[in-house]
């Protein structure tokens, strides 16, 4: 994947112990409510100590930080879980709630694939040309 050298400093710059710290907040919920999600905002103030408004969540270091951390965590075989219709991540509770996640992926993946599969047909038929503005000459 190509990045920009913005964010080749975030994951530059990653907190040693940000997995666990992760994992520590996610196995609290857990142990507290299962089936409740820690939200990003959440996630930033238990791990990093730091409140951040939601509408700076997509600009914000620590939120990157900690998405790379949980994909991380993820390809490594942790149950962490999310949806697309409740914010945040939590531990699965069990397989049916890791089958239901799956699923979701396995959505996506396939709608990303029919995009491509459209892009890739109709690429040379579609080029945005910059319209001509035709001016009247001005009159003498």
């Amino acid at each position: 994947m190509t990045t920009t050298p913005q964010y080749d400093r975030i994951i530059e710059t990653i907190p040693t112990g940000l997995e666990k710290r992760v994992m520590d907040v996610l196995q609290y919920a857990f142990e507290a409510s299962p089936g409740i999600n820690v939200t990003r905002q959440d996630m930033i103030q238990n791990v990093f100590g730091v409140f951040v408004e939601k509408s700076k969540l997509s600009n914000n270091r620590e939120d990157r930080q900690i998405r790379e951390a949980i994909e991380n965590l993820q390809r490594a075989g942790y149950p962490i879980i999310s949806s697309s219709g409740k914010p945040g991540y939590r531990l699965a509770i069990n397989n049916a709630d890791m089958e239901a996640y799956i699923a979701e992926l396995e959505s996506r993946r396939s709608q990303l694939e029919e995009k491509i599969r459209a892009l890739r047909t109709t690429r040379p038929n579609y080029f945005y040309v910059q319209p001509v503005i035709a001016t009247q000459p001005a009159l003498i």
